[in-house]
């Protein structure tokens, strides 16, 4: 039972595996070199202690010739011998040979010099690990972000075009709930008309887009609440219908997603408001007001090309939390939506 071993990576049986962000990265290999370190310590600390007490059994019995091998506790493991062959480095194994033939010889020069590489090690790993857990501290929330790799990967794919499609063509009726929240979407239609400005250089066109984008909105997008919008009318009093073409059924769930995820940086910045302030810091600027605010303002520098993808998501974490990638989609969605 169990006498065979197969080695499979972690995602193997997963049908896509999740690509690993660059804090998972970072801290997978901060935590590799702790661990070799620690390794490398033990094992010299080990060594030393199994050798000091052979070496004190042979000053008292004045075992001058007998191998190491031969000695109640000589016996050196692979493990062992490997030590012994890393800290002499060239001359380890003429070493070892002598440590194994002529152990009263060279056991009090082992001994000594792997006491001074334990201090050493010691030393060192302590400086380390200042530096590690800082780096720690600073990865943290980014490594977090595994769940926003993989939420990504699965939002792109369900707004994609081709599972829009399909969904358009499967369903003769089909109903997308509105916001009723003005607040929302002003925010939703400001972000869209700054991107047009960045996008396009010429003003007549811009001001024509926009225009006739805000005369759909205003005449469509905006409903009272409790009351859906639907492709197909059923009764007046229920339903606000009409027809439309692939192009602006897609337009209309970019809008949908988008009015989402402003919306849900609201609730973000609610929930990061709530969290428990330092004493020297001012309640005004972790309002949810503000939280939010500053959220925006960054989603205005990444689309300005101001902050690199990596930077806004970095400051995003530190305004809202690590639950924050549930909007890093924002400025795809916009792309989508300009095109």
């Amino acid at each position: 039972l169990n006498d065979v071993w197969i080695a499979v990576p972690p995602d193997y049986y997963t049908e896509k595996a999740a690509e690993k962000t660059q804090s998972e990265k970072k801290l997978f290999s901060i935590e590799e070199e702790m661990i070799a370190m620690d390794l490398s310590l033990e094992s010299v600390s080990d060594l030393r202690r199994k050798l000091e007490p052979v070496f004190q059994s042979m000053s008292e019995e004045g075992n001058n010739t007998q191998k190491l091998g031969t000695l109640p506790g000589g016996l050196l493991t692979k493990s062992n011998c490997d030590v012994i062959l890393q800290v002499w480095g060239e001359m380890g194994p003429e070493f070892l040979e002598q440590v194994k033939s002529s152990p009263i010889v060279a056991l009090p020069i082992v001994i000594k010099r792997l006491r001074e590489k334990e201090q050493e090690w010691q030393k060192t790993r302590s400086s380390y690990m200042k530096a590690w857990q800082v780096e720690l501290r600073r990865l943290h929330d980014g490594f977090l972000d595994h769940r926003g790799t993989l939420f990504l990967e699965q939002e792109k794919q369900k707004l994609s075009t081709h599972e829009l499609l399909q969904t358009m063509k499967s369903k003769s009726f089909i109903s997308l709930p509105c916001t009723s929240d003005k607040r929302i979407c002003g925010e939703a239609n400001r972000v869209l008309k700054r991107s047009l400005e960045l996008e396009l250089e010429d003003e007549d066109r811009r001001t024509s887009i926009y225009s006739r984008y805000e005369d759909f909105v205003n005449t469509y997008l905006i409903l009272d609440p409790g009351i859906p919008f639907s492709a197909e009318r059923t009764s007046p009093m229920d339903h606000l219908s009409f027809y439309a073409t692939e192009e602006l059924y897609m337009l209309v769930r970019f809008l949908q997603a988008l009015r989402q995820k402003v919306h849900a940086t609201w609730l973000l910045a609610g929930a990061a408001s709530r969290r428990v302030r330092l004493p020297q810091q001012d309640a005004s600027e972790s309002s949810q007001e503000a939280l939010f605010k500053r959220s925006m303002d960054l989603l205005f520098n990444l689309l300005a090309a101001n902050l690199k993808t990596v930077e806004y998501r970095t400051e995003l974490r530190k305004v809202l939390g690590p639950s924050c990638y549930e909007v890093f989609s924002t400025s795809w969605l916009i792309k989508r939506c300009l095109k």
